[in-house]
C-alpha cells in the first residue's frame, strides 16, 4: 500500500425494522459518541429516530408544532448534532438553530 493511503472498507447499514413506513427521506445523520447510536433525520417527516448499534429503532423524536416546545414544526431540516451532555442540535433552513436538551441523563 501506497504511503498516504487510506484502507476504507464501506458496509450497508439496514435498520433491524423498516422505516420506510414513517420516514419519506434521509437528510444528515449523525452518532451519538457514548452509546454509538445512530440518528437518522427526515426532512420530509419532519422526524429524528434513534438506532442503536443493532438497528433497532430506540426513540423517535417528532419535530412538529406542539412538540418538544416548538412553535412551528422544523422547516427543512439540513443537519443534526448530539453534544457529549447528550444535547440535541438541529440546523435548518433559513439560517435556523434549535437545542433540545435531554431532561434525564439515564438510558
Amino acid at each position: 500500500m501506497d504511503e498516504g493511503a487510506i484502507n476504507l472498507q464501506i458496509n450497508e447499514w439496514r435498520p433491524r425494522q423498516n422505516f420506510q413506513h414513517f420516514m419519506c427521506d434521509l437528510s444528515p445523520l449523525s452518532s451519538e459518541d457514548q452509546s454509538g447510536h445512530l440518528l437518522l433525520l427526515s426532512d420530509e417527516s419532519r422526524l429524528l429516530a434513534e438506532y442503536n448499534t443493532e438497528g433497532e429503532l430506540v426513540g423517535l423524536m417528532p419535530l412538529w408544532r406542539g412538540w418538544h416546545g416548538l412553535a412551528t414544526s422544523i422547516q427543512r431540516a439540513g443537519g443534526v448534532a448530539v453534544g457529549r451532555d447528550g444535547t440535541i442540535y438541529i440546523i435548518s433552513e433559513p439560517n435556523l438553530f434549535y437545542r433540545f436538551e435531554r431532561k434525564n441523563a439515564a438510558r
